[in-house]
């Protein structure tokens, strides 16, 4: 947790100020990197469990403070992509519902459908589409 990691950095500061070599503080640095890297990973776990785009930036952002490589980061990358497809695809979709354009509901539908959103979350988009295809 952060009060480790915080006593740890303590050690190691109080540790070169009394005069011990680089190598004898080495360990300790190595360890502090080791738990930073730890830490972040069960972030992005969370994350990833999580869904939640706001959660895999931040994640992702301690990530790659920590210094983690990209097969640690590639699953939350690509889920926030995915995620963020998503949500945009839902503004897209309330757009083109409240403007009641054929065009635009189609399109919507379209990349909705593409960026993965279920069949549940469309019907009343398509029910929409269904009679602005009326008129």
């Amino acid at each position: 947790d952060a009060r480790g990691i915080d006593a740890l950095e303590a050690a190691i500061a109080e540790g070169e100020a009394s005069g011990l070599q680089a190598e004898e503080v080495e360990p300790a640095r190595q360890l502090l990197v080791f738990i930073v890297q730890e830490l972040a990973r069960e972030g992005i776990v969370e994350a990833v469990a999580a869904r939640q785009i706001e959660g895999l930036r931040a994640a992702i952002g301690e990530g790659e403070q920590a210094g983690l490589g990209e097969e640690d980061l590639q699953q939350a990358r690509e889920l926030l992509a995915s995620e963020e497809r998503k949500a945009a695809a839902r503004a897209g979709l309330e757009q083109a519902v409240a403007a009641a354009a054929v065009e635009l509901l189609q399109a919507a539908i379209d990349e909705a459908e593409a960026a993965g959103i279920g069949f549940a979350e469309l019907r009343p988009v398509k029910e929409a589409l269904a009679l602005a295809q009326k008129r």
